[in-house]
């Protein structure tokens, strides 16, 4: 019984979820690290900016799928690409979505 409802929420909330592609090349972050990168980056601290804070970098046409939408930074699955299953945020406007 506890399967059936996990797998019932599963496909419930991949219902909602939206698929979308992204324009150009970009970075995608840890989820809550993407203010830390910029400090590091304004700071020339370029190597411990990416250990800290990256998770993935994908290409411009790779297919994500938004699992939830804030106002500046999305959380996004990989669904496509060399960095598919990578999860993190990155930022809504370099998204096309269906």
């Amino acid at each position: 019984m506890r399967l059936a409802l996990a797998l019932l929420l599963a496909l419930a909330l991949h219902a909602e979820a939206e698929t979308c592609r992204v324009k150009e090349d970009t970075l995608v972050f840890a989820p809550g690290k993407y203010e830390d990168f910029v400090q590091l980056m304004d700071s020339g601290r370029a190597d411990q900016a990416g250990e800290c804070c990256l998770r993935c970098t994908i290409d411009a046409g790779t297919t994500v799928e938004i699992q939830k939408k804030n106002d500046l930074l999305h959380i996004i699955r990989v669904q496509s690409g060399p960095s598919l299953g990578c999860v993190g945020e990155m930022t809504g406007d370099l998204l096309t979505c269906e």
